[in-house]
């Protein structure tokens, strides 16, 4: 069962890969 709580970590765990991936591909961010 999925709470509101476990789909803003999902959220969160995707956002911080995205970043992570731009990052590798020499992606300037700001964070």
């Amino acid at each position: 069962m999925l709470t509101v709580a476990g789909i803003e970590i999902a959220r969160l765990e995707i956002s911080l890969q995205v970043a992570l991936a731009l990052r590798v591909l020499g992606i300037p961010i700001c964070d």
